[in-house]
């Protein structure tokens, strides 16, 4: 399973990273696998970062979203870490602070509309960077679902109670959350003390 990236482009209160982490992981079928990364000259990575963390101050503020994809090609490429996604990563921005909700950035590849179905062409495919904004509850299960199987996923959207409200947020009532809001926690005495890192 891969595990993704949590970037905050403003400096974000712990309580509110750390809420993220805890509220992503109440739908159902879906644990934790978000990796914050903190500076652009971090290489090692908590996988996945636990609820329990130190106040750190961002140094990724003020970064695009292209200059995060810069940024993650650069570490695959030099350091190459383990099961970390290179097509879908989460932003925690100015917005975060005022409705927690989250942007979760994919890498969508489809045939054109009027291709015929089950035709695959590499000479046609379209691809490109899209957008969701979502509350931080569906952040995971929509990250997850994105990583495997990005344009069908997409497109089923539009078959299911999803929608996208006026202030531009994604809303998926039908998916279902856990009995108990069970999440993982960090057993170590150290909250920065890896569980494992990637190297």
């Amino acid at each position: 399973m891969a595990s993704f990236f949590v970037f905050c482009t403003v400096d974000i209160p712990v309580k509110v990273v750390e809420h993220f982490l805890r509220e992503s992981q109440r739908t159902e079928g879906d644990s934790n696998h978000w990796v914050l990364a903190r500076d652009p000259t971090q290489t090692k990575f908590k996988v996945p970062t636990y609820p329990r963390i130190r106040a750190f101050e961002t140094g990724f503020n003020g970064h695009s979203a292209d200059a995060l994809v810069s940024w993650i090609e650069k570490l695959l490429e030099e350091h190459h870490p383990r099961f970390l996604s290179l097509t879908n990563f989460a932003i925690l921005d100015d917005r975060t602070l005022r409705d927690e909700t989250v942007s979760i950035q994919t890498w969508v590849e489809q045939m054109p509309a009027d291709s015929k179905e089950g035709d695959w062409d590499p000479s046609k495919v379209i691809s490109y960077w899209k957008e969701f904004r979502v509350p931080f509850l569906y952040a995971t299960h929509l990250v997850t679902m994105l990583e495997f199987r990005p344009a069908m996923y997409i497109e089923e959207l539009d078959m299911t109670t999803a929608f996208v409200d006026p202030n531009g947020i994604l809303r998926t009532p039908h998916v279902e959350l856990k009995e108990w809001d069970l999440v993982e926690e960090d057993s170590e005495s150290d909250p920065d003390l890896p569980s494992r890192e990637e190297r």
